[in-house]
């Protein structure tokens, strides 16, 4: 019985030893729920909004998010952050690479064209499963477990 249970069986109270790392150079991006939230009170903001996507940012994306950030500035929010929540795990066979989306998203940062003092750029450990609303109410919750008030998907 316990073998035709699967990969993973478990019971009781739970304990993480040691977080998990990947080692491939991307361990610095992948943050926890509660590190998430020390780091937007760390940041003083009073509003966060997540952007998820699968592919690298384009002009669309970029004018959504910052678009976005005035319109909570207009609404009285005094610092909205952005979190840039790339998924990090299975998308398409022809997608772009999670260390290039990665590259590119830093470079975006870098060039300005997203202000990174009110931007945390972390990975969404999931895959995209193409699931519907179901999927998008999982990643909503899961973004607000984070923090986040409010979750668009590029």
């Amino acid at each position: 019985m316990i073998y035709q249970s699967g990969d993973w069986l478990m019971g009781g109270e739970l304990e993480v030893l040691r977080p998990i790392t990947w080692g491939d150079g991307l361990d610095e991006y992948r943050l926890t729920p509660n590190q998430l939230r020390v780091r937007f009170k760390q940041m003083e903001a009073d509003v966060v909004f997540a952007f998820q996507l699968r592919n690298p940012i384009h002009n669309g994306h970029a004018l959504l998010m910052t678009d976005t950030r005035k319109k909570l500035e207009e609404r009285g929010f005094k610092r909205p952050v952005l979190l840039l929540h790339p998924l990090g795990g299975w998308t398409k066979d022809d997608d772009v690479p999670l260390p290039t989306r990665i590259l590119q998203h830093e470079a975006v940062l870098d060039d300005g064209v997203l202000d990174r003092a009110f931007t945390v750029l972390a990975i969404f450990p999931s895959p995209m499963m193409y699931a519907g609303p179901t999927e998008v109410q999982w990643h909503a919750k899961a973004r607000m477990n984070a923090g986040a008030n409010f979750y668009i998907v590029g």
